[in-house]
């Protein structure tokens, strides 16, 4: 069976850049213009009072940040052609740092939800199957485990293809797979 390689769609990446750039201008915004100012902030169920110029700090840190990675991703992708995720008929691997290699022997099933508008596939593994990690991963792993009910989600929103398609691949290529491997 041959690869199948997504990509990320450039359009979606360039919006995102443009987006972190609005920020992170408006985080500059706020350090100029609002440094003597009080902004009410409402964080959960707790209000604070936070001088503009935290406001502007975090947003220029946070959304730069966001801007420079999706930018470097961008560029690795037009320069160098990297797939965002590459299915074969063992598994697939999903760029990330490090790389998300998952083998479709360690699948039960793949499900899907919709956070905030961002799609995910959430990749269900057989009982006791254990992955090495880093510990970032395994915090991360946690963290998506209390949010969604497994450790492993993975982004497909802004790709070329639409998730339904994603999914349908991965879900056919598993059931192939399983056809394949008694």
């Amino acid at each position: 069976m041959e690869e199948i390689k997504i990509y990320r769609s450039l359009l979606f990446n360039f919006a995102m850049i443009i987006g972190s750039i609005a920020f992170v201008l408006g985080g500059y915004y706020c350090i100029k213009y609002l440094s003597e100012d009080v902004v009410p902030f409402h964080l959960f169920d707790l209000y604070l009072n936070v001088n503009g110029v935290v406001i502007g700090w975090i947003s220029i840190i946070f959304f730069g940040l966001c801007g420079v990675v999706v930018t470097c991703m961008t560029f690795k992708q037009m320069l160098f052609k990297t797939p965002y995720m590459v299915i074969d008929s063992d598994g697939f691997t999903v760029d990330a740092v490090p790389p998300l290699n998952i083998s479709f022997a360690d699948i039960e099933s793949f499900g899907g939800i919709n956070i905030n508008g961002s799609k995910f596939i959430l990749v269900n593994y057989k009982e006791g199957v254990k992955h090495e990690r880093t510990t970032a991963w395994r915090v991360v792993g946690n963290l998506n485990k209390v949010i969604t009910g497994t450790t492993d989600g993975i982004s497909v929103t802004g790709l070329k293809l639409s998730p339904e398609e994603v999914y349908y691949l991965l879900d056919e290529r598993l059931m192939q797979y399983r056809a394949s491997h008694p």
